[in-house]
């Protein structure tokens, strides 16, 4: 296994912990777009980690109103 395959591995890893947080974050919180966010993870799984994390306080702001 060469350092390229190991960092391969580890990236994989870590994007998928990232995306189980998140993915039980969205599932637990109430909120009015929970769907498009699960479809969201599910299709571009990257990004969803990378911006739901931003808008996270916005979302439930929103769904106390």
């Amino acid at each position: 296994m060469n350092a390229f395959e190991l960092s391969l591995i580890v990236g994989i890893v870590l994007l998928l912990i990232a995306w189980i947080i998140v993915l039980t974050d969205v599932l637990r919180n109430r909120f009015p777009e929970r769907n498009i966010w699960i479809i969201y993870l599910i299709i571009t799984p990257p990004l969803a980690v990378l911006v739901y994390p931003i808008v996270r306080e916005k979302l439930l702001r929103n769904a106390r109103k």
